[in-house]
């Protein structure tokens, strides 16, 4: 199974990354190729390298954070996916473009929503699903799949630390010397699927 991900103002995808070599390691035969569009708008060879990548992927992902304007080769890129025959999924934070661009994905639209609500819902057990997702419905792999994993919407969040709910078991695994709060994030997720 061979996917090629593409972000446009989303600093690339370092979730999908560790999903996709923590499932190679478990034997599970996935390449990953990942771009932004950062990198492939300002380097011709980083764009045709991307090219050769889309033309053989069983699927494609893209994320535009800003939308379509943001992405200087679109264009270009966007006559390959006519060309493929492989799925290519758009999000965009423009509702109206994603909509404009499912065909691409030439899927089902319980497919579609399956792998959006992965995307929007994030995190590497999410990214795990899509792959997984991928391998089983696009490759036809013998896998087991999961179901999108909603975060929680409130409460003490750490990335390393996903089972420390409340700020006293927080505050307990800290260096003593280090007992101060030190950065506070809010997280909104928009348009997540029913």
């Amino acid at each position: 199974m061979k996917i090629v991900s593409i972000g446009s103002g989303t600093g690339g995808n370092p979730s999908l990354s560790r999903a996709a070599v923590t499932l190679q390691s478990e034997g599970i035969d996935v390449e990953l190729f990942s771009y932004t569009s950062e990198d492939v708008d300002g380097d011709e060879r980083s764009f045709q390298q991307m090219l050769n990548h889309v033309k053989e992927a069983d699927l494609i992902l893209l994320i535009l954070h800003g939308g379509i304007p943001y992405f200087k080769k679109f264009p270009r890129l966007r006559e390959y996916f006519e060309q493929t025959g492989s799925p290519v999924f758009i999000h965009s934070e423009i509702l109206e473009e994603s909509l404009e661009l499912r065909p691409y994905f030439g899927l089902s639209d319980e497919e579609y929503k399956l792998i959006d609500m992965f995307i929007q819902l994030g995190g590497e057990t999410n990214s795990r699903g899509l792959i997984l997702q991928a391998c089983k419905h696009i490759a036809g792999m013998d896998v087991e799949t999961i179901e999108p994993v909603r975060p929680r919407i409130e409460g003490l969040y750490h990335p390393k630390h996903p089972d420390i709910l409340d700020l006293e078991d927080h505050l307990a695994r800290m260096d003593p010397e280090l007992k101060r709060m030190q950065v506070k994030c809010t997280y909104a997720i928009n348009r997540i699927p029913k």
